[in-house]
Parts: structure tokens; sequence; C-alpha cells
């Protein structure tokens, strides 16, 4: 947020500058109000204002004051009698504010009394820094805070006044705590953020120069309004005679609409929060239903998969498979109630299997396969998940059964697009675990007989069998490496066997039974 060079000198001289005389005294006998000391009257007031006006800090140890005459080129003011007193900077603004705008209320409307530190009822609830009541008994109370003040603090205060019918009107310091002036722009305290949101103008005052500040800021809505400031903003600084108090405050003519517009801001941001705050909660009591559905699912499929473990189904099934292969395991949908065994033991044994080699398996089919047996306990027609997670988690199931070659996954590239399907494997049905070790043994068998029967060659022997990707040609050591812990080496050239020829109960390289060297 940038200002002009000519906005910033005013701003600078709002919060630095001003006169710094001491021009205004309290009165010796009580009365209500503070005296100011006009310009060239220091000698004509001297003997009057020993006798009759006191210092106007409360709890002055030496209160007696004497007039000094500053001739042309500085302004009179009063001073102690006594020299070495000298109060806080911020202690006298506050008398002098309180003075300052006690005057300019009873002189902005006719007929008003303004009275300094006055209770706001019998009972003393509240003392205002200046009481101001109209003709018509609408009371302001006038508070000028140089001091810090919590939000809580001004909240009480704030409610307190409200509760009285009195219109609390705050005035934070030009100087000190209440005011965080930088390069231009005023930064609003948590305090003054809290009065801001309620709609009312954060105001500044500096009662040496007699001018009361508001900040403003672009709304980031409502077409770039100008608003009142919310947490950071650029000054106006506008003398006190050209403000007037209104039944909801103290306001010039130039910040009627700008208090208009931030009204309306404000309510369409309260609007928007409300509705997003409803957003919120809409969704999260949706999430809390989808947990709750998603926890009754997975108690249905542990229910599911216990009577699956115990069913003759299974039984048959690990009969012909000696043991759950790790093809027919994976993640299951989150809203399938079916056990994972279960539905994928039915699309092998039913579906898959059947399938002459190289017939296509199209996902689809197999979808419609599961709902058709299982209905709405596989997918429900009302479920918030989609069919394309459900056909992933088939399309998994499909890759896994790659491993032991009982499905095929083919590739293609057409005009730019990656495409790809499955078709059944050349294996019909993988073979158990005892398969795979008779089946091992009998090629250790052969082997032993076939190295029988060939002599052992005399040079290195080179390899030519088939790297990954493409033929490799070295050198084998004389003596087989050492196999790590769960490989198994071919029993020709001590090499580690493929986990895949394992599990297909080959123990040899298909070149190496095919060829010695």
């Amino acid at each position: 947020m940038g200002i002009s060079d000519q906005n910033g000198r005013a701003h600078a001289a709002f919060v630095h500058a001003g006169e710094t005389r001491f021009v205004f005294a309290a009165r010796r006998d009580g009365t209500p109000g503070l005296v100011e000391l006009e310009d060239g009257t220091a000698v004509a007031r001297r003997v009057a204002t020993k006798a009759e006006l006191i210092c106007p800090v409360p709890g002055c140890r030496t209160p007696n004051l004497t007039t000094v005459n500053r001739g042309a080129h500085a302004r009179d003011g009063y001073r102690h009698l006594t020299d070495g007193t000298n109060h806080a900077a911020e202690r006298m603004h506050h008398v002098l504010g309180k003075g300052l705008l006690a005057k300019w209320a009873r002189w902005a409307i006719p007929g008003a009394t303004a009275i300094e530190e006055h209770p706001s009822n019998p009972e003393r609830e509240r003392i205002a820094d200046v009481l101001v009541t109209l003709p018509n008994q609408t009371r302001f109370a006038l508070e000028v805070q140089y001091a810090s003040l919590s939000v809580d603090a001004w909240q009480e205060r704030h409610e307190s006044y409200r509760r009285q019918g009195i219109v609390d009107v705050w005035l934070f310091g030009h100087a000190g705590a209440q005011s965080r002036w930088r390069d231009g722009i005023m930064q609003l305290n948590a305090t003054q953020r809290a009065i801001a949101e309620s709609g009312t103008p954060v105001l500044w005052l500096n009662p040496l120069t007699r001018e009361v500040a508001y900040a403003t800021m672009t709304a980031p809505t409502r077409g770039r309004e100008v608003v009142l400031a919310q947490n950071e903003g650029e000054l106006h600084v506008l003398p006190l005679d050209r403000w007037r108090l209104l039944p909801d405050g103290m306001f010039t003519r130039e910040l009627l609409p700008v208090r208009d517009a931030t009204t309306k801001y404000l309510a369409e941001a309260a609007a928007q929060e409300a509705a997003r705050q409803a957003a919120a909660v809409e969704a999260a009591a949706a999430d809390e239903a989808r947990r709750r559905a998603r926890d009754r699912v997975a108690d249905a499929r542990g229910n599911d998969h216990r009577a699956w473990l115990n069913s003759a189904t299974r039984a048959a099934a690990l009969d012909s498979l000696g043991v759950w292969p790790s093809w027919l395991n994976g993640e299951d949908p989150d809203e399938v109630q079916i056990s994972g065994e279960r539905w994928r033991w039915f699309l092998w044994e039913r579906i898959i299997r059947p399938l002459p080699p190289e017939a296509p398996i199209r996902s689809d089919d197999l979808l419609a396969a599961l709902v058709e047996e299982f209905g709405d306990r596989f997918f429900h027609p009302s479920a918030t998940r989609s069919m394309t997670s459900t056909r992933n988690v088939v399309i998994a199931m499909l890759e896994s059964m790659m491993r032991v070659s009982v499905v095929e996954k083919r590739r293609q590239t057409r005009y730019g697009r990656r495409l790809f399907w499955f078709e059944r494997g050349s294996v019909h049905t993988p073979m158990t675990p005892q398969q795979r070790a008779e089946r091992a043994a009998e090629l250790t068998r052969r082997d032993v007989v076939r190295r029988d029967k060939t002599t052992e060659p005399s040079g290195p022997i080179t390899d030519f069998r088939r790297g990954p990707g493409r033929y490799t040609r070295h050198t084998l050591p004389s003596t087989p490496p050492t196999p790590r812990a769960g490989e198994t080496t071919c029993t020709l050239c001590g090499l580690p066997v493929a986990s895949l020829l394992v599990e297909q109960g080959m123990l040899t390289h298909p070149l190496c039974g095919r060829h010695r060297f």
C-alpha cells in the first residue's frame, strides 16, 4: 500500500510532531475542566496562575505552577515552580487529550456538558475520561488511551458502557504503545482489531497538533472499495474541529461513506464465514458418516472372511493349491463386504481358469461377474466410490497373476497412446508346492545323470545365457560364488536362479540344461 509524499509527511507530523509545551492546567478549587494558556498571555496570567491553577497530573508532588513568556519565537506555557519536576510524555499527553476533548465537545455541540474524570453512574461503575451529555440526554464516554489495553479489558469496559446506554468512543494515543506507524502504514494491535471487527472506526488523537486520524484499506471484495482498516491501513488525518458526535460515535463527513461501506463489507464477510463454517460442519458430518460406513463394511468383510476361512470351498481350494498363493491376495476396496480371498478365488476358478490360452480377459467382464455373483455386497449402486477404483484392484490382481504365467499382459502404442490388455497365459494351473518339489527332484536327478555322462572342459567356461534385455558374455569363475540367504543356485553352473523359475519348479537355468560349454 503506497502513499504520496505529502500524505507521508502529514502522517509523520501526526505521530511525531506537535506542540510539546505545557499549556493546560487544572483549577486549584477542583472545578472540572482544564484551563488552556493562550499564547502571548503568560505575563498577564502569571499572578492568577500561581493563585488559582495547579498541575493537571493527578498525584503531582509539586503541583504549583507559573507561566513562561517565550516571546515571539516560541509558544507561552506553564511550568512547575519547583525545578526538576518532569512528568512522562504519555501521561501528559493523556491529560492534555482529556482537556482538549472536553473543550472541543462543548464547542462542537451547543448546550452539551463535558466533564473530565466523571463517573458513569452513582455506583461509579466506570470513570470516563470525558463524559459528554447532549441536550437530549444522550451520553458519550470519550476515552483517551495511551497505555496498553488488553482485548478483555476493552470488552469489559465497552459492554459496561453499553449496558448503561452510553456510547463509548475510544481515541488511542498518537505515540507510544497504541501507535504502530511504519512507513506510512498504521498497524492495528489486537484491541484495535477487535474494535474494527465491530464496524467502529479506530481513532487516534494527537492533542499537541489537535488532530484525529483514522485508517482505511482497500477491500478485497466489493469492487476494491475503501473500507475501515481491519489489520493495517493508510492514515487519514483531520483537524479536530471537523469531527462531530453522532448517535453511533465520532465521525467526519468523509468518514460516513467509509463507515457504510465497511458495514456492508463486514456483513458479507460474516456471511461468507458462516457459509464456510456451515460447509466445514457439513463436510465433517459427511466424513464421519463415511467413516462409520467404512467401519460397518470392514466389520462385514471381516465376518465374511472368517466364514470363508471355515468354508468347504476354501478347503477344496487349498487341496488344489497346496498353500494359498500370493497372487490371490491383495488390497480390497474400502466398501467391498466380501472377503478378498473369496472374490479372487471366484474370478480365478470360475472365470479365468477355464479360458483357453491367449483368450482376452476384460476387466469389465470380471467386474460384471463379481456384481452378478455377490450383488450389492460387492458394489452398491449408492456407493460413494467409483467403479474405477474397483477396476484398479482387479487389474492389480491380474498383474500379480502374471508372476506365475497364468495371465499375460500385452502392450501397444497406437496414435501416441499407450494401451494394454490381458490374455490367458500359457500355464493352465500353477503347480502346488509338493508338485514343485517333485519336479525339482526330477530335474536334479536328470542333471546329475547328464553331468556324469559329460566330460568337463579343460579351458575356461564361457556363458552365453541371456541376461536382462540382451545377450551377455562373461567368464564364469572356477568356483561358484557362495549363494546369499534365500537364493537358489543352478545345479549346473552354480549361479543364482530367478525366483520366477524356482516357483515353476526349475532348479537350473533353461540354457544350462540345454547346452554344455
